[in-house]
């Protein structure tokens, strides 16, 4: 059946709206950011993204897909992976996550860019850089069609001065880093939060399989929901695959919005973001995100169609 691989039948019991809200609902000191992400990872588990995200520290981006991990079981979140095999291990689930990918040697680095190349280029297979093992319970090959990867690492401004020429755009090239489409968030979790154990009860069990409900409907469902919002990326410049991932995250942001003019605000919010990567990784040089080469056209004629790269 659709969802014999959770153990629970979906069900709706709340909008998305309330689904993004109620997902890890934490303090946090840049709400518009953390929404932003949680959008990205619910959308990364239930369709294809490929992204990069940076932040400062404590801003929650492995924590985010930690929780997701929990009521799905299908996200694997890997800190700093030594070894080709665990990365490979990870692919069999819905979302990779992976925290500061930074190779230390050419070996790595090789090995790490054709893995890159691989579940960038959205191939519905990956081939194993080894043979399979029937003891290992390993295979040749894996279905990747509904893989997303999404890398996570810090500003660059709060990393060490030594791993500097480590940083993802300065170690991957351009056949790289155009398959991921890159973000800045800017925010921390309010860490006093989490200083005080909460007692597990029934109840609390009760309402994450109830999460865990809705996230497989919306899974199955949610082209049904889509509302007639239009976004013409045409004069944006991205590469095809950049926008194939953000087409699947704008969807979300329409699922997610509860009027057109919220639609436009998070939507643009999410392309300052992008541009607030690039302005960090240029420095001080001014980058003028809606100039009229980079403003984005809205309309509410169609859905938005995302087309396989």
């Amino acid at each position: 059946s659709d969802y014999s691989h959770v153990g629970f039948t979906p069900e709706r019991s709340c909008e998305f709206r309330d689904l993004v809200d109620n997902f890890f609902d934490v303090v946090h000191s840049n709400k518009l950011h953390f929404t932003l992400l949680k959008i990205i990872a619910v959308a990364a588990y239930i369709t294809r993204v490929n992204a990069r995200i940076c932040s400062n520290i404590e801003f929650g981006k492995d924590s985010t897909f930690e929780v997701l991990n929990f009521l799905t079981n299908n996200v694997a979140v890997f800190d700093k992976p030594k070894t080709m095999a665990k990365l490979e291990y990870g692919v069999v689930n819905s979302v990779l996550m992976i925290n500061e990918l930074m190779p230390k040697n050419s070996e790595e680095k090789h090995n790490i860019n054709e893995f890159l190349l691989s579940i960038g280029s959205l191939k519905p297979v990956y081939q194993k850089t080894t043979r399979g093992s029937s003891a290992f319970q390993t295979k040749d090959f894996y279905d990747t069609s509904n893989l997303s990867l999404i890398i996570c690492y810090n500003a660059i401004n709060e990393i060490a001065e030594a791993d500097k020429e480590n940083y993802f755009d300065f170690v991957f090239g351009s056949n790289i880093k155009d398959r991921f489409i890159p973000f800045k968030f800017n925010g921390k979790l309010d860490i006093n939060q989490f200083v005080h154990e909460i007692k597990y009860t029934l109840d609390i069990d009760a309402e994450l399989l109830k999460t865990a409900r809705v996230i497989e409907w919306y899974k199955q469902n949610y082209m049904k929901e889509l509302k007639t919002y239009y976004v013409d990326l045409n004069k944006l410049e991205l590469s095809g695959r950049q926008k194939h991932s953000f087409l699947n995250i704008i969807n979300f942001i329409n699922l997610y919005s509860k009027d057109e003019d919220e639609f436009k605000k998070l939507v643009n919010e999410l392309l300052e973001c992008h541009y607030a990567y690039n302005k960090m990784l240029k420095s001080n040089e001014l980058i003028t995100s809606y100039n009229e080469e980079s403003k984005l056209s809205f309309g509410n004629n169609e859905i938005v169609e995302v087309e396989e790269v």
